[in-house]
């Protein structure tokens, strides 16, 4: 019931209950008592609840239309002013009769009764102050009475008739209208009001339910709702409206649709009687914004169409949303495109890279050997370019490690400094480098890949001020974690480049550049569970936001060494490598030009070498001390190169296994682990021959073969 609830219309009533109560007391107590003075006292007690009865019922009338705004602190300060100044002048009433002028004890029947013959002036500014609190809450109530359901027009009746009771019974008593001149009234009206707010209670759920007001609708609404009259003008705008038209109320309202809304596409002015969705784009602030206008015609019975409401409702962050879809989706086509080519591309790149290295090695310095050299440079950067792409459309995650935030940065600041001071000055401009660093945790990230992020932002914010300028890199503690931010003063970016930035060799840049830069860090910097962002503007510069993780493994050990893994060749071996001797190799590649290029490239070195083009072939051919090290493609018919490297160790534990593949394999990854060495296509003839050096060394380690 109404009761267990705290609600403030709940509060107002049982105020409102208590006072009729006391007055009701007070008055049976003055009639009860024969003293003069008991009697004047009594009076006396009672203005303590008149003058708030009346203050109760208009804040209960407030509370529940929904104006609860209307009740601060300060208002009802002031509103008390009047009522406090009448207790005051009630009690001190025999100094100077402001409030009665004359009053007589009479007998009436069994009873002696006071009688006022002459009021003075407050009494009437006490009296016509009351009125005015009963009539402002009544009015509050008459609107919702209209065109509230049927529930809460039961509940306004009772509450209104309850109110007249007493208000009549008032007026009768005070202007010398009632049929006992001797007997005021009012207290005994209060029964009728405690019936009807009872009944009202639980018959009609008073105060358990009550009508939602319309600031709470339409004033609080987080959506813009404007209201148009018959004739399309302007007769009511929320707040939110306002903040979007970025104009007042007195310059809205009365004033034609038309010329607020001109050029809104979609709204043909005068509006007809149809229902019209329109997606429109609002600037404020210099941004553009993207909201759903809804044109909704008013139904009313009395007449055809008295108006429209337009909602206009703020769609940016579905649009985010959406453009984050398209983009991951795009990313995704990306992926499983450069994924499917990419093997095969660097098999076709290793075919051009390792007779080209061959024909360089025999040209020497004759007139073919710069031409070579352009086939090798191509051949190479078409590699990185593959490597790149891989990276930035890669779904396999990687594992984060501790990073410390603010070196990374520092470094980074470093080894750009030829690129943002010297050859900025050296082209005559000035390019400021500032670092705010706060002092943050260890962050979760690739320390390799960070360092590649850090140097694509610096670059890019170069790029972007071809007059000079300045770059400024902050870190601060975030919600998320820690959020690194890259801002530049250069030309900025239109809507178009920035939502398009991190897609996929999409580049502004017409003379370098592939467009790989910011799409790898933004598969990056998602990989480590983090997020990047670019707020720009044409003309204001850019900002790019990174928000990573902060790092919650165990502390790194800067005395720990990294666990042995698939050594790449152009690492330097931890294993000597033994004098030259001739090396039984196993060959199994299903590309024959990749085949061919490593085999020729090991016969070379004076090595035996069988060569095949299936596992199962490479299987059958195996035996026990009959080769001392096996080169496997991952992709070969009939049988995997793990599990192919998997069965050869187990018919020979000394031998040493090493994969070629053009997959991108991270580290983790459990295909490796049947592998000593890896090495990515494409590769060129010296690169297959040292990684064969390093093979001899680790076999050299390996206890004897267990066969006699």
């Amino acid at each position: 019931m109404w009761h267990k609830r705290q609600t403030p219309e709940a509060t107002w009533l049982v105020g409102l209950f208590g006072g009729v109560a006391i007055w009701s007391l007070g008055y049976a107590m003055e009639m009860a008592v024969a003293l003069r003075e008991a009697k004047q006292f009594w009076t006396a007690f009672q203005y303590i609840v008149v003058v708030a009865v009346p203050g109760l019922w208009a804040g209960m009338a407030i509370e529940y239309t929904g104006r609860n705004r209307w009740l601060s602190k300060t208002k009802i300060l002031a509103a008390s002013i009047i009522p406090a100044i009448t207790i005051l002048l009630v009690w001190t009433n025999a100094y100077h009769e402001l409030v009665r002028r004359d009053v007589q004890l009479v007998a009436w029947d069994t009873y002696h009764v006071l009688i006022v013959t002459a009021y003075g002036p407050w009494f009437w500014i006490h009296v016509g102050y009351c009125y005015l609190l009963l009539a402002l809450g009544s009015i509050l109530l008459l609107p919702t009475l209209f065109r509230s359901p049927h529930i809460y027009r039961r509940q306004i009746v009772v509450m209104l008739v309850g109110l007249l009771a007493p208000w009549v019974a008032n007026a009768v008593y005070l202007f010398g209208f009632s049929p006992f001149p001797h007997l005021d009234l009012t207290p005994f009206s209060f029964i009728i009001l405690c019936l009807a707010c009872t009944l009202g209670l639980f018959r009609f759920q008073l105060i358990d339910i009550a009508p939602i007001a319309r600031h709470l609708v339409v004033e609080e609404l987080r959506d813009g709702v404007i209201t148009l009259d018959p004739l399309d003008r302007i007769v009511d705008v929320n707040p939110v409206a306002l903040r979007l038209l970025g104009r007042s109320v007195n310059q809205l309202v009365g004033r034609p649709a038309a010329e607020i809304l001109e050029g809104i596409s979609g709204l043909q002015f005068p509006l007809r009687g149809d229902d019209l969705s329109e997606e429109v784009v609002f600037e404020r602030g210099g941004e553009a914004l993207t909201y759903e206008l809804r044109v909704t015609p008013l139904r009313d019975r009395h007449q055809p169409l008295p108006g429209h409401v337009i909602i206009c409702h703020d769609i940016n962050e579905r649009k985010r949303t959406e453009a984050e879809i398209v983009r991951t989706q795009r990313l995704r086509a990306a992926g499983e495109l450069s994924l499917g080519v990419s093997h095969n591309l660097n098999n076709i790149l290793t075919g051009i890279l390792g007779p080209a290295q061959n024909l360089r090695v025999a040209a020497g310095e004759s007139e073919m050997s710069s031409q070579l050299d352009t086939i090798i440079t191509s051949a190479l950067r078409a590699r990185d370019l593959i490597q790149r792409l891989s990276r930035s459309v890669e779904d396999e995650e990687t594992a984060p490690r501790a990073v410390a935030l603010g070196n990374a940065v520092k470094e980074a600041v470093e080894v750009t400094r030829p690129r943002w001071r010297d050859e900025a000055r050296a082209s005559g401009i000035q390019i400021e480098m500032i670092t705010d660093l706060a002092d943050v945790p260890m962050v979760a990230a690739d320390p390799t890949g960070l360092h590649d992020l850090l140097l694509n932002l610096i670059f890019n914010a170069v790029a972007a001020m071809p007059d000079g300028g300045r770059i400024e890199i902050g870190s601060r503690p975030s919600e998320v974690g820690v959020c690194l931010t890259v801002q530049d003063t250069g030309t900025g970016m239109n809507e178009e480049t920035r939502r398009r930035l991190f897609e996929p060799f999409f580049t502004t840049k017409t003379n370098v550049g592939t467009g790989l830069g910011l799409s790898t860090a933004y598969a990056e910097v998602n990989r480590w569970q983090g997020s990047i962002r670019v707020e720009s503007a044409p003309g204001k510069g850019s900002l790019f936001i990174v928000e990573l993780l902060l790092w919650n493994g165990p502390d790194p050990d800067p005395d720990s060494a990294p666990q042995p893994a698939p050594t790449r060749p152009d690492e330097p071996s931890a294993v000597a490598s033994p004098t030259s001797s001739v090396t039984r190799v196993l060959v199994a590649e299903d590309e024959a030009i990749v085949s061919w290029m490593v085999t020729a490239a090991l016969e070379n070195e004076g090595h035996e070498v069988v060569s095949t083009q299936d596992g199962a072939a490479a299987l059958e051919c195996f035996a026990p001390g009959r080769f001392d090290v096996a080169i496997l493609d991952m992709g070969l018919p009939g049988l995997a190169g793990d599990e192919l490297a998997r069965q050869l160790r187990q018919i020979d534990p000394s031998v040493v296994t090493v994969l070629i593949s053009g997959w991108n394999l991270g580290e983790g990854d459990v295909r490796l682990e049947a592998f000593d060495f890896y090495l990515r296509k494409p590769f060129g003839p010296s690169e297959v021959q040292d990684t064969v050096r390093q093979a001899e060394g680790l076999l050299a380690s390996r206890s004897s073969p267990p066969w006699p």
